[in-house]
This record gives structure tokens, sequence and C-alpha cells, in this order.
């Protein structure tokens, strides 16, 4: 079982520092936020993420996988930084993309149609470089459950479009994660991993809410996922170490 976290929990930290301590605690991989000021795609270059990853392996630790999410960025901004992104990941040497789609409002049949053609153009960046885009089906969002995202999976027609499966996103869209696990099958080649707690969009240290992990853990052994369980937690406040340390504690005891 391998974990990582997420870098954008440790907000105001530079990238290498932020993968030392997560290192020190004892994860074993680390999720590139590429919203962070260091790591923009829109101005990072190859041979910065070059001299990250040899800083990384020179602490044993990987890069479980690349995200760019860019909530509340103009729209083409955000588009031009999603197809940016898959170039990036490429660099790092990831083979993981995490992405998510806009907010779902107005013409949702124009507005979907309108993703799945900008989905199609990411694959084809994607089939190029050899990088899977994880999309994150996200409570509110367009893409927002396991019917959503099976839809695109068809619509688009590329191998490389993958889920990137937040259980406490599904938890609360599909109810039963164990079912949309089997749904999403070797789809599934990416976790983000929280606890919820009544319903309640807020993610929080596994324990502290309602999931009962260990058939969510069972379902994805079942459906062959071999993959990074990564910890999406964020507003951390001044103690991002002590949440990861503790979260780390809290996933080791669902093994």
């Amino acid at each position: 079982m391998r974990l990582a976290f997420r870098t954008a929990g440790f907000r105001g930290w530079e990238a290498e520092r932020t993968v030392e301590e997560l290192a020190a605690i004892g994860y074993h991989g680390a999720e590139l936020c590429l919203e962070a000021p260091d790591l923009r795609p829109e101005t990072i270059t190859e041979e910065r993420c070059q001299s990250l990853r040899r800083h990384m392996d020179r602490l044993n630790i990987a890069i479980a996988s690349v995200s760019y999410h860019g909530d509340g960025e103009p729209p083409e901004q955000r588009a031009a930084n999603q197809l940016r992104s898959v170039q990036v990941a490429a660099w790092f040497g990831a083979d993981v993309l995490v992405l998510n789609s806009e907010k779902a409002g107005g013409d949702r049949e124009a507005q979907w149609s309108s993703f799945v053609e900008h989905v199609r153009k990411l694959a084809v960046a994607a089939e190029t470089y050899g990088v899977y885009l994880a999309f994150e089906p996200e409570p509110l969002l367009l893409l927002s459950d396991t019917a959503s995202m099976l839809a695109l999976i068809k619509q688009v027609g590329s191998p490389r479009v993958a889920v990137n499966l937040d259980i406490g996103h599904c938890h609360i869209t599909d109810r039963d994660v164990p079912a949309s696990i089997r749904r999403l099958g070797r789809r599934i080649v990416h976790t983000h991993i929280e606890d919820i707690r009544d319903n309640v969009h807020q993610h929080l240290i596994p324990g502290q809410g309602n999931l009962e992990f260990k058939p969510i853990l069972s379902a994805l052994r079942g459906c062959g996922y071999r993959g990074y369980f990564t910890i999406d937690l964020f507003n951390l406040g001044d103690d991002a170490p002590g949440v990861a340390r503790a979260s780390l504690e809290a996933l080791q005891n669902w093994r």
C-alpha cells in the first residue's frame, strides 16, 4: 500500500521543503500540485521539473502524480494550463495527471459538449506524452459522479482518459463507494483519500468522519488497483506536518 500526500496542503512552502517534510514523515510519494507559485504550469521549465525530480530521488520519495485544478481561474487560462500540464507531467516523469471540470451551470448540455471537446484535445496530448488524464468527479462540478465519469470515458473514447477516485466525493454523490469502484474498475489510476462526516463536503483526517475504509480498500484491491493512496487535505493552518503525520498514522491502521 503506497501512501502519498498532496503538496497543496502545505501552503506557502516551496516544493523542495514540502517533499523533504513528507519524506521525513514516512510517505512513499507526493502529489505535486501545480497551483503553487513555484510550480505554475505557465512558468515552470523542464529544467526545474528535472531538478525537483532529482531532489525527490535523493530523498527516496516518488512523484505519485501531478495535479492541476485551477479552480476560480478564467476559463481560457484554465483550459490552456490544463493542456500545458500534460507536458509538465511528462517533464516530471509522472504518468498520472489529476484534473477536474468546471462548475456546473447554465446550459448543461452545451457546457458538457464543450467539455468533451476539450478533453478530446487533452487526450491527444496525453497519448503523445504517455500520461493518463485522471479526472476527479466532485460534487457541484460538471463532472460530478460515477455516471458522468463513465459518460466522459465513453464519449471521448481514449484509453488515456482515466479516473482519480476521491473517496469522499464519491461517498457524497454516489453513497455506495465500493459499488462505484466496481463500476469504474481498472479506469481508476489514482485515488484521493480523506474522511467525510454527515455527508458534508469537508475533508477530514481518516478516522474523524463516517467513512468505512476497509470495504473501500478491499474493493480497490479487488479491481486490481495498485496505485497510490493520496491524502487530500487542505486548509491545514500552521501545522501541516502534524496533520500529514496524523493522516499517515491513521491510514496505516486500515491496511
